[in-house]
């Protein structure tokens, strides 16, 4: 196999941005939907390690349970297309 894509939603979500973050080279893109969802971490997303993998990320803005601010460096990270994209939920706890 030579292409693996990993996805996650809440919990999942965050582990995607873990898993990725272990070994990037692994993964051809990531979707992760409601991520990053430990109030208690600080920004664990080192955006160096995961800049090369295309992320499709979703989230919520009004998502009280994970929080979408730490999203926001993943929501910057896509600054072309190729890079993957966003989809902000306006008004909607995911």
């Amino acid at each position: 196999m030579d292409r693996i894509y990993i996805l996650g939603h809440s919990m999942g979500g965050h582990g995607t941005y873990i898993l990725t973050q272990l070994d990037p080279d692994y993964f051809a893109a990531a979707a992760p939907s409601a991520g990053n969802g430990l109030k208690t971490t600080e920004y664990f997303v080192d955006v160096s390690l995961i800049k090369d993998i295309p992320f499709w990320v979703f989230h919520g803005d009004k998502d009280h349970v994970c929080p979408i601010e730490k999203d926001q460096l993943i929501f910057a990270l896509q600054a072309t297309p190729r890079q993957g994209g966003r989809t902000l939920h306006t008004g909607l706890i995911t």
